[in-house]
């Protein structure tokens, strides 16, 4: 599904993979959950995490609730600067069981790649991950299956 978002005073291109559990609500012009948890506490966003940055940087913020195969999982996020994706971040040997929290920051126009793995193939059993891009949620996905890829972000259209 490729959708436009408005984002500040730009727009941008995203592509999500929906999960049972998940519907879009266009009046708000974000996903919108039902039936699922409250969304984790992303208080310390970008003014006070990206504010020492160089240039016009917003918050990444990733959560992933794993299950007691945490070993299993891994993600990797990537950036696309003039057509060539570069790794900016990248996590395996997560923690059991719990509430994991991954920041990055990354320039406001950015083209961000995200992909979710897991070894067996069979994902988080009784996890889920979800994904803020300056204090925005752009993703998600209770993750059942071996790989998951999320693209969004400014300047995407050429990536999709």
């Amino acid at each position: 599904m490729c959708k436009i978002f408005p984002f500040g005073l730009v727009f941008f291109w995203m592509t999500i993979i929906i999960p049972l559990g998940i519907s879009l609500d266009d009046s708000l012009y974000h996903s919108a959950a039902t039936s699922l948890s409250a969304a984790p506490n992303i208080s310390n966003g970008p003014s006070s995490i990206c504010a020492t940055k160089p240039g016009n940087q917003v918050l990444l913020t990733i959560f992933i609730q794993t299950d007691s195969k945490s070993e299993e999982n891994s993600f990797k996020v990537f950036n696309n600067r003039n057509g060539l994706w570069e790794e900016k971040l990248a996590k395996s040997n997560l923690k059991s069981n719990q509430l994991n929290r991954y920041d990055k920051c990354l320039f406001f126009k950015s083209c961000i790649r995200f992909e979710m793995y897991d070894t067996v193939g069979d994902g988080i059993a009784e996890g889920y991950y979800s994904i803020y891009f300056d204090d925005v949620k752009v993703a998600y996905s209770q993750f059942e299956n071996g790989m998951e890829r999320l693209i969004f972000g400014i300047s995407c259209e050429n990536e999709l």
